[in-house]
């Protein structure tokens, strides 16, 4: 009902401070980028990374492997129509 402007402008400047923070931090990092230690991998790193590695490779991609009994084939549409002329069937 009332406009209440001093916790805008409180908000605002708390916002405005974080954003300066940001862009020192970001040319902080720029400038000593040679600096830069990463870390090791975690316990979540090393999980994910093997949840990873047993998916299956298709092409240079991961890929989630099909649930079992899926009635798709997964054979990629190029290969399968390569030069191969197909005719119409009739309905059973």
């Amino acid at each position: 009902m009332y406009e209440q402007t001093y916790s805008h402008q409180v908000v605002t400047a708390f916002e405005q401070q974080q954003r300066e923070q940001a862009i020192e931090r970001r040319r902080s990092i720029r400038e000593h980028a040679d600096q830069i230690v990463p870390r090791p991998v975690g316990v979540i790193g090393r999980m994910l990374g093997r949840r990873a590695s047993a998916l299956p490779v298709v092409r240079g991609r991961r890929r989630a492997p099909a649930p079992q009994g899926s009635t798709t084939d997964a054979a990629p549409a190029r290969s399968r129509a390569a030069g191969v002329t197909r005719e119409p069937v009739a309905a059973r």
